[in-house]
């Protein structure tokens, strides 16, 4: 599986997570959208949380110190809501489980 290059010195995690919050975050004081940057579920839409899934394959890489820098700095910019982190495809290969989980 090929690793994009999601991240790197111009492109941040912490920058990824202030996108989101600005995006899906509650609105705050210090708040300073624009109309360039309207938030995509409307002005008073505010996600419980985020949920952050990875590959498998990535444990131990790069791209894994990446996202769980993400992670952190979600949780650091998103004070309250609930950041989860997991891997994608851990389950896939052992015996009795099926492609969709079942």
């Amino acid at each position: 599986m090929p690793f994009p290059n999601l991240f790197d010195d111009s492109h941040t995690p912490v920058a990824l997570a202030e996108i989101l919050r600005s995006l899906f975050g509650p609105v705050t004081e210090d708040f300073t959208g624009s109309s360039s940057s309207p938030r995509p579920l409307g002005p008073g839409a505010v996600l419980d949380g985020f949920d952050v899934q990875v590959p498998v394959l990535w444990k131990g890489t790069y791209q894994d110190r990446q996202f769980h820098a993400l992670v952190n700095a979600l949780k650091d910019a998103v004070e309250g809501s609930l950041v989860y982190f997991g891997w994608t495809g851990e389950m896939l290969g052992r015996r009795g489980v099926e492609w969709g989980g079942m």
